[in-house]
């Protein structure tokens, strides 16, 4: 089990539900990823391309050359990549929680001139 998985699991274990990011949620959104070792050397590259276009890049080199394996440097690539996408995730998550609490807060009451579709507000045409 990996580091993610167990703070995940204890999380479920405490009963803290609240909408949050999993391991698997932030795998699902990777569409499709790409490796790349550059020639005579042992630098790997892995490119994740998320499910709305936005590519997030890891890199993995051995301190000693004697110690390059091409599997191993790819794991390790893709687990820097991977790390990158949760603070990425996490501030698209907080924003959709945000813009949530805004428009249930409206309630009824009508928006001011300066609200804007970004905002969560959608006037229905008349």
């Amino acid at each position: 089990m990996s580091f993610d998985e167990d703070i995940e699991r204890e999380m479920n274990e405490k009963g803290l539900n609240a909408p949050k990011l999993t391991v698997k949620i932030l795998e699902g959104k990777i569409a499709r990823e790409m490796y790349y070792q550059f020639p005579s050397t042992q630098t790997t590259v892995c490119l994740l391309i998320l499910d709305n276009g936005y590519s997030v890049v890891g890199e993995s080199s051995p301190a000693s050359p004697s110690n390059f394996d091409a599997s191993i440097g790819k794991r390790v690539a893709r687990q820097h990549a991977f790390s990158k996408m949760w603070p990425l995730c996490g501030f698209a998550l907080r924003q959709e929680l945000h813009i949530a609490k805004q428009v249930l807060s409206r309630g009824n009451r009508k928006p001011n001139k300066a609200q804007t579709p970004s905002d969560g507000y959608h006037p229905t045409a008349t």
